[in-house]
């Protein structure tokens, strides 16, 4: 045994293939743990003992009723009780027993897997190796309220599906949440099954920007008990309390989606966001391998887009209300993880960094007073960025910067509710570069309901144009109708057709649609032909 155990330990069976037999008396164990039967014969006190694991009787009941069972001078208390949890050890390692010694949990958060149309070597790919903060965020929430939690990226740790009955039979889960994309949802619907095949009382429960836009598809596949829908930390607490701690009626959470005792679905709306984002504590960061990611240093300082782009989801989790931390908190944070960790270099993942440019140019200044030797990077609206913000990010570590263009013609930028100009766009662009910002990334998307192949003509060029200008990373992708996006919603009037009814291939570089203007097959061609042009501007 590797540490002292407590007499109160539950040990439970792990298999049901036993027997007892009639002539002897004795226990005849089972175990197709290797996927062949062994099997194992136990003695007569090891099948007193097997009989009672049933994790109701403790270390210390088995003892007492051996105890009870011996005929004149009986043995110290102290060794039976050692032999108890010797054998039961024995019978642990061969995979035949459990028990709860600590490391079980009352919520297992998982990310899923990417989608098996990427290798698994995608993990390795910076953009796809970040920190599920969204999970750290409920997790950090969880534990401040006395809930004990743990993390699983099965992403980053390049797992399969079928691992979390590895997970769920170390840790014992009482709630399983997971969280989903479109692409991941498959895999996430698919673990959810597996855990209830190894443990029919685990609770699933399923969020992230999927469930909330379809949480009716989500409960009828039957894989999940509950979708939290919008912001999850205290739907996730509330849901927490009143099944662990039996206070509260999970049935009247708001941000729950749950099947009422007829069956019928029952929605309790969407909670309202957190509107003091200061009160929720830092993600907890030390349940994940930090190191393993690529952006190591994610931080996210601001929930919400008040904008309306048709092809967008960001705002169905966060909303449209614009939502910032203070600056003290996010700086905090910063140099807490800096001097944990020691990582110099942090991710800003905003959908809208730039949206208050007061508080740009105080998160810069305050950097600066603070004399914070770190370097950072960004995602920027160009409708909002200036000059003189881009030489105060510069001058304040800023080394990344990433730019939405969409489009290069004004009249499908217009169309799809972007907000902004091909003038601010390349504005913008000349502006990070004369500051010095040494990345200036520029993305674009083809096949918008819009576009005709001279428009898509135009945003190539167009492309082409700003990497004269300055940007370094052009990056393509193919307009991909996510469910709770306008073009999701209304198909029909804006002339798209579905042609791919599998999630996993939702990851804007397959061809899942055409629309009136571009069959599939053009429109495959001219995303290759535009990411060939992209790629051989900003090889330098």
């Amino acid at each position: 045994m590797d540490k002292p155990y407590s007499d109160s330990l539950c040990p439970f069976r792990l298999t049901e293939l036993w027997h007892e037999d009639k002539e002897s008396g004795t226990v005849v164990v089972f175990s197709d743990l290797n996927l062949s039967l062994s099997s194992q014969q136990l003695n007569e006190i090891g099948s007193f003992i097997w009989k009672l694991l049933d994790g109701k009787h403790s270390v210390r009941d088995i003892a007492l009723s051996i105890l009870s069972e011996c005929e004149g001078e009986k043995p110290e208390y102290q060794s039976v009780r050692d032999d108890v949890i010797a054998f039961v050890g024995q019978l642990r390692d061969k995979g035949l027993v459990q028990w709860d010694d600590g490391d079980s949990v009352d919520v297992l958060l998982v990310m899923p897997p990417f989608p098996s149309v990427y290798a698994s070597k995608s993990i390795k790919t910076p953009e796809y190796s970040a920190p599920p903060l969204g999970l750290c965020y409920l997790a950090s929430v969880l534990r401040l309220n006395g809930f004990t939690v743990s993390i699983l990226d099965m992403h980053q740790n390049a797992k399969l599906p079928e691992d979390i009955i590895s997970e769920c039979r170390k840790l014992r889960p009482k709630i399983l949440g997971i969280t989903s994309t479109t692409p991941t949802y498959p895999n996430a619907e698919l673990i959810a099954r597996l855990a209830k095949a190894f443990n029919s009382n685990v609770v699933t429960v399923i969020g992230g920007a999927h469930a909330t836009c379809l949480p009716d598809e989500c409960l009828k596949s039957g894989a999940f008990d509950y979708v939290c829908v919008g912001e999850g930390e205290y739907t996730l607490l509330e849901l927490t309390e009143a099944l662990v701690r039996k206070t509260g009626d999970a049935l009247t959470i708001p941000g729950l989606v749950t099947l009422d005792s007829n069956g019928d679905i029952q929605s309790n709306g969407v909670r309202e966001r957190v509107s003091d984002l200061d009160s929720i504590p830092w993600p907890a960061r030390d349940l994940l391998d930090l190191d393993s990611y690529y952006q190591k240093g994610s931080i996210i300082s601001s929930r919400g887009c008040p904008f309306n782009c048709n092809y967008c989801a960001c705002a169905v989790i966060s909303g449209r209300t614009y939502r910032t931390h203070s600056v003290n908190y996010v700086l905090n944070e910063i140099q807490a993880v800096s001097a944990k960790y020691g990582y110099k270099y942090f991710d800003f993942h905003d959908d809208c960094f730039n949206l208050d440019s007061q508080r740009v140019f105080e998160l810069c200044s305050e950097i600066k007073n603070r004399k914070m030797e770190i370097e950072w990077g960004c995602f920027c609206r160009a409708a909002q960025f200036t000059p003189t913000m881009a030489k105060a990010m510069a001058g304040a570590g800023c080394k990344v910067i990433q730019f939405g263009v969409e489009s290069g013609n004004q009249t499908v930028l217009t169309k799809i509710k972007k907000s902004t100009t091909l003038k601010q766009i390349e504005d913008a662009v000349i502006a990070a570069n004369e500051a010095k910002i040494k990345q200036i990334v520029c993305g674009f998307i083809i096949g918008h309901p819009q576009d005709t192949e001279d428009t898509v003509t135009d945003t190539i060029n167009f492309g082409l144009r700003l990497s004269e200008l300055g940007a370094t990373r052009l990056t393509l992708s193919l307009l991909t109708p996510y469910p709770g996006t306008e073009v999701f919603l209304n198909m029909k009037q804006y002339g798209i057709t579905l042609l791919e009814e599998d999630w996993e291939k939702y990851t804007f570089s397959r061809v899942v649609m055409e629309t009136r203007n571009l069959p599939k097959e053009r429109l495959r061609e001219l995303y290759s032909i535009g990411i060939g042009l992209f790629l051989k501007a900003t090889q330098k």
